[in-house]
């Protein structure tokens, strides 16, 4: 597997693992009805997010590096 791939798939899983939990934490002490599919929306729609602009970055640096 590439390493931006790897890259791409740590930060997906991690940011959106940590942003979904914090939002059901949220949720949970406002009294709000916390649904799966509205943990699930969150880390997706989050996770992918943030895991393109990692790969992106970490492209953006590779090419930095072998510029030098």
């Amino acid at each position: 597997m590439k390493e931006e791939n790897k890259v791409l798939l740590k930060t997906f899983l991690l940011s959106g693992l940590v942003f979904a939990s914090t939002m059901a934490v949220y949720g949970y002490l406002i009294n709000d009805n916390h649904i799966i599919s509205k943990f699930i929306f969150h880390f997706l729609l989050f996770g992918i997010g943030m895991g393109l602009v990692a790969r992106k970055n970490y492209r953006k640096k590779l090419k930095e590096d072998s510029n030098r």
